[in-house]
């Protein structure tokens, strides 16, 4: 029986430069919420979009994520 390849939504990398205090911090509170790093900060970044006024990525995102 053949395996059905499932595509995933593609990723990307970058680098974030900011204060260690503030890695540090997020590093604690990822620990305390058994988030990882990389959802925390997708978190982060959708939020503060649609604070900013993109009120449709977090449903982007979401299609992304489904496969849509």
């Amino acid at each position: 029986m053949a395996r059905v390849a499932i595509e995933a939504p593609a990723k990307d990398k970058t680098t974030i430069v900011t204060s260690k205090h503030l890695l540090d911090r997020m590093a604690v509170h990822v620990r305390k919420s058994g988030e990882n790093q990389t959802d925390f900060i997708t978190r982060a970044i959708i939020n503060q979009m649609e604070n900013d006024g993109d009120l449709l990525i977090r449903q982007e995102m979401e299609e992304e994520a489904d496969g849509c």
